[in-house]
């Protein structure tokens, strides 16, 4: 009795059957939760196995006798199965089944086994089947290669963007080694020093590293890695999740570039070693002209006619643009080869101010264009004299050299919470918006063909610009067309 009773308190269906030699089930017993378990009436089924039977999908009969055929025959063999049973009502369930068979000491043949209800397992199993689908066709819809590795740095999953890089199918790659088997011998090493560091930094939540993977065809493809660690609830390491970024393309470009870049810096050493070599022999000589042409023109050694006067003061001042453009150049090449250096002291603007109009007023004269000077006399600079005088100097050439007949120049000069702010304002011709920025690059030229209005050879605002920022100062055009 008490056996009954722990039978009927259980929600499983218990079952047993003597099995005749026609194969008919005698001595049948059927525990009281069967017609629970299917939803009828309580008595409805009692022992009846054809009542029982009805109730299996029809689509599942034959498997089901099929089974308990194979549990009959396999004697003490433990079977299980999975089938589909229809209740009255017309809900479906899904059952898990077991059973066992045996020879009793009357040499009757016995089979024992339970019945139990698993369509809420079901249920979530293929609700998981179905989200594990949907993931892995997000796994596979990833424009970039994703890749889970376990602990023992093995392939467990692996998308098809990662399979396409690779050069093989899913299944050649799941279950291998990574370092092993898809990294170029060089790399693993690096590759699990880099794994270990954000082993040993917890709160590290993505590493971030290049290095190559070898394909299908033994060529290295470059990639950019984001790997993060996941954890189980006990903190243990579950899996190392990665993607990645195909970046070879990017690679060879940079490294173009980089080739590029070296070539061009020793294609500027040279240039500047050449123009530094060639502008010293010209300047030897040139100083010998322009020496020679003022004694010549002082009539040291007699007197000069009107022309002779004409011509040798025209190859001194020749001389004299010519030997400036010379050491514009010299200084240029000085600041490409950062030779450069400053030699700071304390001088007044307005002295310097005063000497460059003194020194200009000829050269402007010749144009009809008055300068003047707007300046507070008392402002003493801490900078390189030398090379304020060459800024503002160049800044008025370019005033003189750019500006129309009659025209004007103001040089104004103020301290303004304790910096110096100079400007040089002319009233020639403009300049176009797009073109500004680039007046401050070497050797550029607005009109840059041989039949041109004005002289130059572009080195002045290049060398403005970079005094000025020798001194952290900043240099700009404001202009009008």
């Amino acid at each position: 009795m008490k056996y009954k009773e722990i039978v009927s308190a259980i929600d499983a269906l218990f079952w047993k059957a003597d099995v005749a030699e026609d194969g008919s089930f005698t001595n049948t017993y059927l525990s009281p939760f069967a017609d629970q378990f299917y939803g009828v009436d309580e008595g409805t089924i009692g022992c009846d196995w054809d009542i029982f039977f009805s109730y299996v999908h029809p689509d599942d009969l034959s498997y089901v006798f099929q089974k308990i055929d194979e549990t009959i025959k396999k004697r003490f063999a433990l079977i299980s199965y999975e089938y589909r049973v229809i209740r009255p009502d017309g809900n479906q369930l899904w059952v898990y089944e077991k059973a066992i068979s045996n020879v009793n000491s009357e040499g009757t043949v016995q089979i024992f086994g339970t019945t139990v209800d698993i369509t809420e397992l079901k249920n979530i199993n293929d609700a998981l089947i179905v989200e594990k689908d949907r993931a892995q066709k997000y796994f596979d819809v990833a424009k970039v290669i994703m890749l889970v590795l376990n602990t023992n740095r093995d392939v467990v999953h692996i998308n098809k963007k990662g399979c396409e890089v690779l050069g093989y199918e899913e299944e050649d790659i799941v279950g291998k080694n990574w370092c092993e088997n898809f990294l170029p011998e060089e790399f693993c090493e690096k590759v699990e020093k880099q794994i270990e560091y954000l082993i040993s930094n917890s709160n590290k939540k993505i590493e971030y590293h290049e290095y190559p993977i070898l394909n299908s065809a033994g060529e290295e493809r470059w990639i950019a890695w984001n790997v993060s660690v996941l954890y189980s609830k006990n903190g243990d390491i579950e899996v190392f999740l990665c993607s990645g970024q195909d970046i070879t393309e990017r690679k060879s470009l940079e490294n173009n570039l980089l080739n590029a870049k070296i070539t061009s810096e020793l294609a500027n050493r040279f240039k500047s070693e050449f123009l530094t070599n060639m502008t010293h022999e010209l300047r030897t000589p040139l100083n010998s002209i322009i020496c020679f042409s003022d004694v010549l023109y002082n009539e040291a050694y007699g007197e000069l006619n009107e022309k002779q006067r004409i011509y040798t003061e025209n190859i001194h001042k020749s001389g004299q643009n010519l030997l400036k453009i010379i050491n514009n150049i010299l200084d240029l090449s000085a600041i490409e080869a950062r030779a450069t250096e400053l030699n700071c002291e304390n001088f007044l603007l307005s002295d310097i101010l005063k000497e460059i109009r003194r020194n200009a007023i000829p050269l402007a004269t010749q144009k009809n264009i008055s300068i003047d000077i707007d300046t507070d006399e008392t402002i003493l600079m801490d900078a390189d004299k030398n090379k304020i005088n060459q800024i503002i100097n160049n800044l008025v050439s370019n005033a003189i050299k750019f500006n129309s007949n009659g025209g004007s120049i103001l040089i104004k000069a103020r301290n303004i919470d304790n910096e110096i702010n100079i400007s040089v304002k002319d009233t020639g011709i403009g300049v176009p918006e797009e073109e500004v920025e680039k007046l401050f690059d070497p050797f550029y030229q607005i009109d840059g063909s041989s039949s041109r209005n004005y002289g130059g050879n572009g080195v002045g605002l290049a060398l403005v610009k970079h005094f000025v920022g020798m001194h952290n100062g900043d240099v700009w055009i404001e202009s009008q067309e």
